[in-house]
């Protein structure tokens, strides 16, 4: 084998930071650390066997994606999402997406169409398995590939953070579905307007796809919020 063949070998090998980026994400996505919980450098540091300047730089990484807050004097906790927030993340993302389905309206591509389908069909599987946690990174997977293939670097960085703390929502929302299946049937309508070139029934069903989600999310807190005053 020559030196060319041996290049090819080569790994890429992530930066500690980056895992620990990674690893750290993976718990507040999946409720492992709750909503307004703090997470301290120094344990964090000591659990996962890194020193801390890795933790740090995961940190300052997901407080820059909003999962996170640093609160001065008091140190770095799991973001916690209120009614007004939720609105305001539904409200963006409606603006967003609105737009980059009216566009992909007109110049979607077959290979497009397949991947999404292709993710509704992951989401249905993830359903079947009763995975609500792979449920909702199949949902945040297929509004980050329509927002990606409108081919706007800004709009994609503008998406991100709403797209971290989307996740968060939709994690929430398992008991707000019934029948989770549904949450796969809207996809595919979305879809399927997309292709049918009639740009008001498509926005009519964004629309309702975010108000939807807004609704079920404000119900949700606030009957959390209800069973909390009855405790004390």
């Amino acid at each position: 084998m020559n030196s060319a063949d041996l290049a090819g070998l080569k790994v890429q090998i992530k930066p500690t930071s980056a895992l620990v980026y990674d690893r750290l994400r993976e718990l507040v996505l999946s409720g492992s650390f709750g909503p307004g919980e703090q997470l301290n450098e120094a344990r964090l540091a000591a659990a996962i066997g890194v020193s801390r300047g890795p933790v740090r730089e995961a940190l300052q990484r997901l407080i820059a994606d909003g999962l996170l807050v640093s609160i001065r004097n008091r140190g770095v906790f799991v973001v916690e999402l209120g009614v007004d927030d939720i609105k305001d993340i539904y409200f963006m993302r409606r603006v967003l997406e609105s737009e980059a389905f009216l566009q992909l309206q007109e110049r979607h591509t077959p290979e497009l169409v397949d991947q999404l389908r292709g993710i509704m069909y992951r989401m249905g599987r993830s359903v079947q398995s009763a995975d609500w946690h792979r449920v909702a990174l199949d949902d945040m997977d297929f509004h980050r590939t329509v927002i990606a293939a409108v081919g706007s670097p800004r709009m994609s960085e503008t998406f991100g953070v709403l797209l971290a703390q989307s996740t968060i929502c939709v994690m929430n929302l398992r008991t707000a579905y019934p029948e989770p299946q549904s949450l796969v049937d809207e996809h595919d309508r979305l879809v399927s307007l997309m292709q049918q070139g009639d740009p008001e029934p498509l926005m009519q069903e964004v629309a309702w796809h975010m108000s939807s989600a807004t609704d079920r999310l404000t119900e949700l807190l606030g009957a959390e919020g209800r069973t909390h005053e009855s405790r004390v």
